[in-house]
């Protein structure tokens, strides 16, 4: 039997364990073989439905992430802010370059995002009115109207156009 560390007939060692490295044949030879064994790792790839599911659920984690901080957070702190202010306007259209170039930079494309903000948007705007921190001021619902649609449309299309630009030059 075949003892040497680099001999081709010797048994090839695989985790600490040996492949089966006698065979016999009929006629009394022995003979060694390598069989290589690997060891297998699943990637989502080899799961079906796995890198579409992995891709769906990004998408949901990314949305639900750009639901809190590009609409939820940004409309509140600067209604909070402005006030009734026609300062409002420009402040939200200047709030949605850096929210779009967030998107921008992780590929996102906010078509279902854009339509889920337009609905809330304006259930967020009919209800300010009733709610506490608003009771001593009297809204002017027209230009929160204005600059919450204004803000919203211009990060969608913001968040479409910026990844068209080449910034290599």
């Amino acid at each position: 039997e075949p003892k040497q560390k680099n001999n081709p007939l010797a048994p090839l060692s695989v985790g600490g364990q040996y492949s089966s490295p006698l065979t016999r044949v009929p006629g009394g030879l022995n003979i060694y073989c390598r069989i290589k064994q690997r060891q297998m790792i699943l990637g989502l790839e080899d799961i079906p439905g796995g890198t579409p599911l992995a891709s769906f659920l990004i998408w949901l984690a990314l949305s639900g992430l750009y639901y809190l901080v590009c609409y939820l957070a940004v409309l509140n702190v600067l209604d909070d802010q402005t006030k009734n202010s026609l300062l409002k306007i420009p402040a939200m259209l200047i709030a949605a370059i850096p929210a779009a170039g967030l998107m921008a930079i992780f590929h996102y494309k906010p078509f279902a995002l854009g339509a889920l903000m337009c609905v809330m948007n304006f259930y967020r705007v009919r209800t300010l009115p009733a709610s506490k921190k608003w009771k001593d001021i009297k809204i002017n619902q027209p230009l929160f109207y204005a600059a919450s649609y204004a803000y919203i449309f211009l990060l969608i299309a913001l968040a479409i156009y910026i990844p068209t630009l080449d910034f290599t030059h």
